[in-house]
């Protein structure tokens, strides 16, 4: 299935170990940048 979907969507596929880990890692960094992420989108 990564195979598939990295030729879809052209972009490198990697599966995670611990995927609910890597869930709360990217929330918490998310959480950190809060305020660049709020600028970027307006």
């Amino acid at each position: 299935m990564k195979d598939w979907l990295s030729s879809v969507i052209d972009v490198p596929v990697h599966v995670a170990e611990n995927p609910l880990e890597c869930v709360a890692v990217g929330t918490g960094k998310s959480l950190h940048l809060i305020h660049k992420l709020q600028k970027a989108a307006k």
